[in-house]
């Protein structure tokens, strides 16, 4: 038998459009022995949470929902499922609530992991970008008038990424949030994606960064090198939380500094 894979999607307020890509391209994985928890971080939007809860109707052996109380970020809503999960589970994996994933991209990952040592506890692979870019309306606004909008065109990118090394990590963070995990690692670490500071100084930022770093404290990660079309799509908009470049540099900033600190870096 395959080995459990419990995967994590934090939601909050996604399209209900996007939010059905995402939840179907990970309950049609070929990998079997696989489980979807979504934590919903309080969503207000209605559409949204009709499209959690036909979700779990329709995939009701794969597909749990678990809601907040309350809006707390991406870290409390990952930890809500993380939580939910079950004893069987070998490894983790997540998955945003508005990406799309290759239908092997977890059997592929979790054959990858089953291949390696114990020492290696992290995989990572490339993955496309996809973004929306406005079209200059400087020229065409004689035409289209003063109250025109921006005519969004999206643009698909390949994003390759590069082996792994803990002192190039302490730069600046190369493993995308969506990597896979073994189970095993909480043997060594707090089970949660939250922290101190995150709140204040990482202003709700860099939940993922933090998680790899506290793992490779005791484990190595490893790249696969694998074409972009064959892994996942990240979609990139003007919305997106990663967006808010003040707040990710500094988070970032925060975590290398706790990091630097934890290993007797300097």
């Amino acid at each position: 038998m395959m080995p459990k894979v419990t995967c994590l999607m934090p939601c909050f307020n996604t399209p209900p459009a996007r939010l059905r890509t995402a939840i179907r391209s990970i309950v049609r994985q070929t990998h079997d022995n696989l489980c979807l928890i979504i934590g919903d971080d309080a969503s207000t939007n209605a559409s949204t949470v009709e499209t959690l809860q036909r979700a779990q109707e329709r995939f009701s052996d794969k597909v749990r929902v678990l809601r907040r109380a309350e809006n707390g970020g991406t870290a409390r809503a990952l930890d809500i499922a993380l939580w939910a999960s079950d004893e069987d589970t070998v490894y983790y994996t997540v998955a945003a609530s508005d990406d799309y994933c290759h239908p092997s991209w977890e059997e592929r990952r979790t054959k990858m992991l089953e291949s390696l040592p114990p020492q290696v506890a992290l995989v990572y692979d490339n993955y496309m970008m996809v973004t929306d870019f406005a079209m200059n309306l400087r020229a065409w606004r004689p035409a289209l008038g003063r109250d025109a909008q921006p005519i969004m065109r999206p643009s698909a990118i390949p994003i390759l990424l590069r082996p792994y090394d803990y002192r190039a990590l302490l730069e600046t963070n190369y493993i995308p949030g969506v990597s896979m995990w073994r189970a095993s690692v909480y043997e060594k670490i707090p089970k949660t994606f939250l922290f101190d500071g995150y709140d204040s100084e990482c202003m709700r930022h860099g939940e993922d960064y933090w998680h790899w770093l506290q793992i490779t404290d005791y484990f190595d990660a490893f790249w696969i090198d694998v074409d972009p079309a064959f892994t996942w799509t990240y979609r990139f908009s003007l919305n997106a939380k990663s967006s808010d470049r003040r707040g990710v540099d500094r988070a970032r900033a925060f975590i290398q500094k706790m990091a630097r600190e934890r290993r007797g870096l300097g």
